[in-house]
């Protein structure tokens, strides 16, 4: 398990570093529901593929073992050829008499062997055990590597959900010290408000406008990791 952690965060990091041309995200993105993305990363997943390419070469070697007792299986077949003089006793018109016959005979001879070596047997019946057991190990690699691609993909999939509310409201807060920033402006202008009350309208806008690119950026981050993770775009067009 610890192997495949190791694999994934590999995977994650080279693939994160050459991502490019990255949609800008905004609060206005809507993620696609979370059963047709895991569903989508077990479709794209190179590394279930592999298990399962090898689960059906494997099947296919042992297939190939259990036909092998045929070649332990012969066919005989011989034929033989004879002639042979016969004394036959006739009658003709009362007449008794002897009748030699020169005949010509064939045997035909079909048989099947069966040639059992006690050493080959049951080192096949080794192979194949173990070739089946090599089966079940990449059956449960699979269902660890889905396991950990799943819990990854959750995780991912809950912390971007919680960046895109944070992100909507931190938009919201922006736009509204924008607002109030533009009126100290006129304000201070006209004479009507101190530059300390201007300056702190300035000050609130700016920290508002660095939370949001705060969350922005956790929030594309998770959406890299996300999409890298699925293999494909996890926004809704």
């Amino acid at each position: 398990m610890n192997a495949i952690k190791i694999i994934m965060f590999l995977y994650l990091l080279i693939h994160v570093s050459m991502v490019k041309g990255q949609s800008e995200i905004s609060a206005g993105n809507k993620l696609k529901p979370l059963e047709l993305l895991l569903q989508i990363a077990q479709d794209n997943s190179n590394a279930f593929k592999a298990m399962e390419a090898q689960q059906l070469n494997i099947n296919q070697e042992i297939s190939g073992l259990k036909k092998n007792w045929m070649e332990h299986i012969f066919l005989t077949g011989n034929i033989n050829y004879g002639t042979g003089n016969v004394l036959d006793e006739v009658n003709n018109s009362g007449i008794q008499g002897l009748n030699y016959t020169n005949r010509k005979n064939t045997f035909y001879n079909l048989g099947i062997n069966l040639y059992l070596p006690v050493s080959k047997i049951a080192n096949r019946k080794h192979q194949i055990k173990a070739k089946e057991f090599r089966i079940e190990e990449l059956e449960h690699l699979k269902q660890e590597s889905l396991s950990f691609l799943n819990s990854e993909i959750i995780k991912q999939y809950n912390n971007l959900e919680y960046h895109l509310k944070e992100l909507k409201l931190l938009s919201e807060i922006v736009h509204t010290y924008e607002t109030d920033k533009s009126f100290a402006e006129n304000a201070f202008r006209q004479g009507n408000i101190s530059i300390e009350v201007y300056k702190s309208s300035i000050d609130t806008y700016y920290s508002s406008k660095v939370n949001f690119e705060k969350a922005k950026s956790q929030a594309q981050l998770c959406a890299r990791l996300l999409t890298e993770l699925v293999g494909q775009p996890i926004f809704e067009i």
